[in-house]
């Protein structure tokens, strides 16, 4: 028997789109809530969600998995509402709405110039992250050799910058695709999560029937959590052209829908 909480939202991304502050924020601010930022067992979620964008795993496997991972938390906690802010759960969308068909989801998105220069500079290709990455196929993303719904890409033959890219085309299609037909599905760009009117912020806290004045809002919402430390590549604006437009190649379709693009 799992004690599970009666509202259920989750918030899932690429990574690096502000979902340590989301744990912060609702935590200081709603004693009703208990907001987890990538709680443990986390890490194997990403490898699942990653195989189950190859076609490897099912629905139903993913949902007994999560339902594993999170026994003894859900058992543990008492609240009204449950957040989860967990990049490594872009594979599971559907298998949360089936296992908890009034659950909320909202898909964070970046401006994938500004996500491929935090990414690489957070050590994705460096130190035990690169390791992990050459040695473990699908704990960075799903690879171009598993992926068949974007062709021509040849991992081995691909720049830091264009596997990023990559990464963030196939996770933020997947999840926008799922949210074609859900309709508690709700997509928010980082930009207006943290813009200086926290309308993106504003409207989570609508959605979740959650009140707090205009002031509160931007007093309690300031701050950076989890800033990317290296300087393994400069701002975006700086990049060489041949880098910046092969990463806008890849991810031009879905920049058009979100509203990067001219």
């Amino acid at each position: 028997m799992i004690n599970i909480p009666s509202t259920k939202a989750f918030f899932v991304s690429t990574g690096r789109t502000g979902t340590h502050f989301i744990e912060k924020f609702f935590n200081s601010h709603f004693d009703n809530i208990c907001a987890y930022h990538e709680p443990q067992p986390s890490r194997h979620l990403r490898i699942l969600s990653n195989l189950y964008y190859s076609g490897v795993v099912t629905d139903g496997m993913l949902s007994s998995v999560y339902l594993m991972s999170r026994k003894r938390l859900f058992n543990r906690i008492s609240c009204d509402i449950y957040i989860e802010a967990n990049p490594f759960l872009y594979g599971f969308a559907n298998s949360l709405i089936q296992t908890f068909p009034n659950s909320i989801i909202f898909h964070i998105v970046r401006d994938p110039r500004s996500y491929i220069e935090s990414q690489i500079n957070f050590g994705s290709f460096r130190g035990i992250k690169g390791l992990v990455e050459n040695f473990l196929p699908f704990w960075f993303t799903c690879k171009p050799s598993a992926y068949k719904k974007l062709e021509g890409y040849n991992w081995r033959n691909m720049s830091d910058i264009e596997k990023v890219a990559w990464r963030w085309y196939v996770i933020n299609y997947e999840l926008s695709e799922f949210g074609k037909n859900n309709k508690n599905y709700y997509l928010l760009r980082y930009e207006d999560v943290f813009n200086s009117r926290r309308d993106g912020l504003k409207k989570i806290l609508n959605i979740l029937d959650l009140t707090m004045n205009e002031k509160q809002i931007i007093t309690y919402s300031t701050g950076r959590v989890r800033v990317s430390k290296l300087n393994v590549i400069s701002n975006w604006k700086k990049w060489d052209k041949k880098d910046l437009e092969s990463a806008v190649n890849i991810c031009r379709p879905l920049m058009d829908l979100y509203g990067y693009l001219p």
